[in-house]
């Protein structure tokens, strides 16, 4: 059997079709799919200790994908469950994607002017 692998961490909003004769071997969809299980997310969400808005964001994101809708919140909240699955505690970011704190989501949310006002 031929496979085409998918790596994880690849686009997850493109669809890949293997050509003719090879199986698919996605492996992204099968970790954005853990990584953004709903009740995953939400204990996630609650055992950081990154305090309350960081466990808010982690909530919410979880009551999106629980809808299963797939506009451009559902693309938010698949985001968000990607940020939240590194461990703060390691520097390192993983291909550009750095763990979500505090600092980096208010800037997030300056930059899209989300704060304004508040």
């Amino acid at each position: 059997m031929d496979l085409l692998v998918v790596p994880p961490l690849t686009d997850f909003t493109t669809e890949i079709v293997p050509p003719a004769g090879l199986e698919l071997l996605d492996l992204n969809e099968q970790l954005v799919t853990r990584l953004a299980d709903p009740i995953r997310l939400r204990t996630a969400a609650d055992r950081l200790a990154h305090g309350p808005l960081i466990a808010l964001f982690g909530r919410a994101a979880a009551a999106i994908l629980e809808r299963a809708g797939f506009d451009d919140a559902h693309l938010r909240a698949v985001g968000t469950a990607l940020g939240l699955a590194f461990d703060a505690a390691d520097p390192h970011a993983l291909d550009g994607l750095a763990p979500l704190t505090r600092e980096r989501l208010t800037a997030q949310l300056a930059r899209t002017g989300i704060l304004r006002g508040c």
